[in-house]
């Protein structure tokens, strides 16, 4: 059976225009993760802020302040919000010059 990779940290560096897209993609891969090694849903929202990193978890503690309990999907949107008005449009149309 082959190995499956953890999956890296989400780092925040960079521009803060970069980030909302850096989210984006992270995300991405960790849904793929997850869809990898099987995990139970109750685990996701851990595993978020685990495999998430440091810059992550001190997110989630302030966006956990503000609300009732999260559960892995509420949570991911309010990263993505966290984030979203961040993003810069020229970058997000360099990004999709690049993929194509």
């Amino acid at each position: 059976m082959a190995s499956i990779e953890v999956l890296e940290q989400f780092v925040i560096d960079g521009p803060p225009s970069a980030q909302a897209a850096r989210w984006k993609m992270w995300g991405e891969k960790l849904e793929n993760y997850y869809a990898a090694v099987v995990l139970d849903p109750d685990q996701r929202r851990p595993m978020l802020i685990f495999l998430g990193g440091a810059a992550i978890h001190k997110i989630s503690k302030a966006v956990a302040d503000k609300g009732p309990p999260y559960t892995y999907q509420s949570m991911k949107w309010a990263f993505t919000a966290y984030f979203e008005p961040l993003a810069d449009p020229d970058y997000e149309r360099f990004l999709l010059c690049q993929a194509g």
